[in-house]
């Protein structure tokens, strides 16, 4: 078998899965800490939730290979049927970041439409991303399939809601700045619930 040097010095690092383990065991604390976090926001207290919403567990997801890298996901509030998707999903890519993403599709996307359109000046100023590709389940806040709102004319996010069977709203969080994992969370959960529900400050 040949390998390469940095295969080589990978393969004789027997800490590298010890570290692993323990930053996954820290990263899914601090997602079921976002959670309970969120359920405190006024945003969340006062929302008007459709029914049969998740909206006191959420559900988190893991595994190892969402584009060759381990992921880790917390949908909460969450709900996933045949009239469409209700979630506000909070991913880890490991080496990538975190992406905070509000997703809505089906019957949900035609009841906030109109709501989604009202905030865009706002949501603008908050390096917003808006998803713009054609594959509903790519994750990953990157170009070509986010773009920043304040660079997307207000033509093509009218055009994109009215003939789009889903809309994703995303802001991603770089791992230099993981301390802010959480006030950053409810930061994102907030500026876009507040949006739909129309909350006042």
């Amino acid at each position: 078998m040949n390998l390469s040097e940095k295969e080589l010095t990978i393969i004789q690092d027997a800490d590298f899965f010890r570290v692993k383990q323990q930053i996954i065991q820290k990263t899914l604390i601090e997602l079921n800490n976002l959670r309970d976090e969120v359920k405190k926001t006024a945003a969340f207290q006062n929302f008007d939730f459709p029914e049969e919403m998740d909206i006191e567990y959420g559900k988190i997801s893991k595994g190892e290979n969402y584009n060759s890298l381990p992921w880790i996901v917390l949908d909460f509030p969450r709900r996933f049927n045949k009239n469409g998707v209700f979630a506000f999903r909070s991913m880890f890519l490991w080496g990538k970041g975190f992406f905070f993403t509000l997703h809505l599709s089906g019957q949900y996307l035609e009841n906030y439409k109109t709501l989604i359109l009202s905030k865009v000046p706002e949501l603008k100023s908050h390096q917003v991303y808006f998803y713009t590709d054609s594959d509903e389940w790519q994750h990953e806040v990157i170009l070509p399939f986010y773009q920043q709102l304040n660079q997307i004319t207000p033509d093509k996010i009218q055009s994109s809601l009215q003939n789009q069977t889903y809309c994703k709203l995303a802001r991603r969080l770089e791992l230099s700045n993981i301390q802010n994992l959480t006030a950053f969370g409810l930061e994102t959960f907030e500026l876009f619930f507040k949006g739909l529900n129309m909350i006042s400050s």
